[in-house]
């Protein structure tokens, strides 16, 4: 009797790992699409330089020589990679200053770099996330400083030549850390955690337009878990029906948890 034999489940196999830079010791990094192939920022923590690297094919599995694009000030803890008005862009942290910076590439496949710009001086930024919000490149950061709250910033213009002044988002105590912003609507959101309180929270901002109104935020984060223990490393993301979702890993887990 012929039998028809069930299909074995599809197997997820994943390539060999490929070593994009052995001279330096990279952390905290970035990836983006740049122009159809993978690239990633980061920052060598043997020379306390911002690197950028891309590959040369879309499957990344040959890359280009990194580029040290900022070698000032112990730069680039915290990159945030995101593609503005058409080329790769990194706002991250200066070690030594403190300092929220912006950079921006000369092309389209980031082969030369502008020089970077100082958006906050009067600060200490910490896990800067960068998204474009109505057409303008956003960040929103942790300041260390002044004392421990989340802060935002929007450029004045789509290629972020020119910044406003940043605002408080929500300084009810030690938080904005781990955040994540994401364009729900036009408008700024971020999901960030309040160590205080213990809980994940979520704010929603004013929406971005040109010329710009007012921006004013909606009252200190909505509180979405309230956590026996603190999570770490919030990822916001829009799901169906344009709901936000929110996601958290526990300390000793690392698999995101919704």
């Amino acid at each position: 009797r012929l039998r028809r034999r069930a299909p074995e489940p599809r197997r997820r196999v994943w390539e060999n790992p490929v070593t994009i830079d052995s001279n330096s010791i990279p952390f905290q990094t970035s990836a983006e699409i740049v122009q159809g192939h993978p690239a990633a920022a980061y920052m060598d923590g043997r020379t306390d330089t911002l690197r950028f690297v891309r590959a040369k094919d879309p499957g990344g599995r040959a890359w280009n020589e990194p580029i040290v694009i900022d070698v000032t000030n112990h730069s680039g803890t915290n990159p945030s990679l995101v593609i503005v008005d058409g080329r790769p862009a990194i706002a991250y942290r200066t070690r030594t200053r403190g300092d929220l910076r912006f950079i921006r590439a000369s092309d389209s496949n980031g082969s030369t770099w502008e020089a970077p710009i100082t958006v906050d001086a009067n600060c200490d930024a910490y896990w800067a996330s960068m998204a474009i919000i109505g057409g303008l490149p956003t960040v929103a950061y942790r300041d260390f400083r002044n004392p421990r709250r989340l802060k935002w910033v929007a450029a004045q213009t789509a290629s972020g030549a020119t910044w406003e002044a940043p605002l408080t988002v929500d300084d009810s105590g030690n938080v904005g850390r781990f955040n994540s912003l994401i364009s729900l609507g036009n408008r700024p959101a971020i999901a960030y955690l309040d160590d205080s309180q213990k809980h994940l929270k979520f704010a929603l901002g004013p929406v971005i337009a040109n010329p710009a109104p007012p921006r004013v935020w909606e009252p200190a984060g909505l509180a979405l878990a309230a956590a026996l223990v603190i999570g770490l490393a919030t990822t916001l993301a829009i799901r169906a029906r344009a709901r936000s979702a929110a996601r958290l890993s526990p300390p000793g887990d690392f698999s995101r948890r919704l």
